[in-house]
């Protein structure tokens, strides 16, 4: 490592001894020991079903209560009833929404006082109960919104894991669908228009649009999902 790189730079935030060798090169033997992102502390109560964390733009639905550091239940908005928001939409507090970010589909957790939890005035320590009851997995494909994915029925599968592969031979039904302002217009159904037989296409091979072909890459077996997007992508 480069001294402007190490103890040698001159605004350095660590300071050494007069005899510490800062203006040559040094090697550095590194150990990570642990992480976190997560300022939330957290504790499982109950595991998740699966190991699927919500993400930006998931639908979720989850159950909060709170309690007081001497074990006193706090009423509040989100007390029992179930509450549902977008992730990372800023519709609940931001150590709730931290804290069930880690969290899977039925996992259940305690969440500890810190700095991104919400206090509640009159009390000094606050916890959370969170019940993950479900979420759906809503995708911005491309980031620039031209293709977003929104799951509608869960897979059989395991996430990634299965996905298709170059190659891979594929048979899906699918729907084509106009949005107009009073209703949906279906231009194609292969269950109505192909006599009821799935498509059938191989993966790479050009034989379906850019688009549809990316649609059927995130998707598992037995998985429904909406895609909204422009006709032009698709086409």
């Amino acid at each position: 490592m480069k001294p402007e790189l190490h103890y040698g730079k001159d605004d350095c935030p660590v300071s050494v001894s007069d005899s510490f060798p800062k203006d040559v090169e040094l090697n550095f033997e590194i150990e990570l020991i642990e992480f976190s992102k997560i300022k939330a502390r957290t504790t499982v109560i109950n595991e998740a079903q699966s190991w699927e964390n919500p993400r930006d733009l998931y639908e979720v639905k989850a159950r909060v209560s709170a309690k007081a550091g001497d074990g006193q239940p706090l009423q509040l908005p989100t007390t029992g009833e179930p509450i549902m928001f977008t992730f990372g939409k800023s519709e609940v507090p931001k150590g709730l929404e931290m804290g069930i970010g880690t969290m899977s589909r039925g996992e259940s957790q305690y969440l500890s006082q810190s700095p991104p939890i919400p206090s509640v005035e009159g009390i000094e320590e606050v916890h959370f109960e969170v019940d993950l009851i479900h979420f759906i997995q809503v995708r911005d494909v491309l980031g620039d919104g031209r293709l977003i994915k929104r799951r509608i029925r869960d897979d059989k599968g395991e996430f990634t894991i299965d996905f298709p592969l170059q190659d891979c031979r594929l048979r899906v039904h699918y729907k084509g669908m106009l949005n107009n302002e009073e209703n949906r217009v279906f231009f194609y159904d292969t269950r109505v228009n192909n006599h009821g037989q799935p498509l059938e296409f191989s993966l790479g091979e050009g034989l379906v649009p850019e688009g549809f072909e990316m649609c059927v890459r995130l998707m598992l077996p037995e998985e429904i999902s909406l895609y909204f997007t422009f006709l032009s992508f698709i086409s």
